[in-house]
């Protein structure tokens, strides 16, 4: 049988009011149940509900294999959008400005503002996980697993080792702030690209 969006929201549904509050994790497993009734071609209530009486108990407790699966597909996702035409031109531009600005202006003495524009961009994609899941109930493990991952990244390169401070009057220096510009606008992207898939297939 093909299955409905109506049908693949009442799995969803379902799982939900189980106890799987994360939306990615959900969706993987509402994938999983929708690909094996979509074998079957009987009705789809009673399909589903034999298939989970089965497969209820199993399901509940295997949240770490569709955590993994959530995962990989995130970060697949993130680094194709790296090496997109999009990306590469970005990592370009960006080196070119920062490298063109530094002939005028040594980006050591803009180390700070750059940090501050940094800082203040990466708070802007950590508010809005958090605005999503404190204000609209939208939680998204896997988002909340990219943005902490590179927050703990940012911190130790901005506080704890100061590659900015060893870099200095090197050509290196412009080629970190390019790196650290540039993750996290594919973060940012990445994020929005994985929760508007789930949301447009799902809701």
């Amino acid at each position: 049988m093909k299955l409905t969006a109506h049908q693949l929201k009442f799995i969803d549904n379902y799982l939900k009011y189980s106890g799987i509050e994360f939306m990615d994790i959900r969706y993987e497993m509402a994938d999983h149940i929708a690909s094996a009734l979509e074998e079957r071609d009987g009705d789809f209530y009673d399909e589903f509900k034999d298939y989970m009486r089965i497969h209820k108990a199993e399901l509940l407790q295997s949240n770490r294999k569709f955590l993994r699966l959530a995962t990989e597909k995130a970060y697949n996702r993130l680094f194709a959008n790296a090496v997109k035409p999009w990306a590469i031109a970005l990592v370009i531009s960006l080196f070119l400005l920062l490298f063109l600005f530094k002939q005028y202006i040594p980006l050591e003495n803009l180390s700070e503002d750059i940090q501050l524009a940094a800082t203040v961009l990466f708070i802007a994609v950590i508010g809005s996980v958090f605005h999503k899941r404190l204000f609209r109930g939208n939680r998204f493990s896997v988002t909340a697993k990219l943005t902490s991952s590179f927050a703990l990244l940012l911190y130790v390169c901005l506080v704890v080792i100061r590659v900015d401070k060893l870099l200095a009057g090197t050509i290196l220096l412009p080629v970190y702030y390019t790196l650290m510009i540039f993750m996290m606008i594919v973060l940012m992207i990445t994020n929005y690209q994985q929760e508007r898939l789930y949301k447009l297939k799902y809701n």
